[in-house]
């Protein structure tokens, strides 16, 4: 196991949330250092149940640690427009 500090993290963020700019979450991104921003293409506060590639990502990080791809963008199930 590793420790704590080591484990990869990640995080998801919709682009297109009006009241946290995306580039908060970027930076949270590099501050943290080892973790990555799963984006996604959507508008929204919560993106969970909402898009396939988001669940798979959140279940695959959270039965083997393994982070998405650097720079992937996910799109919601559907979109509103």
């Amino acid at each position: 196991m590793q420790p704590r500090d080591q484990e990869p993290g990640a995080g998801d963020r919709q682009l297109l949330r009006p009241l946290t700019h995306y580039e908060f979450s970027q930076r949270m991104a590099r501050q943290l250092g080892n973790a990555v921003l799963l984006s996604v293409d959507a508008f929204g506060h919560c993106i969970l149940g909402q898009s396939q590639c988001v669940d798979k990502a959140a279940a695959r990080y959270l039965t083997t640690l393994e982070v998405p791809q650097p720079g992937q963008v996910c799109q919601p199930n559907l979109q509103p427009f």
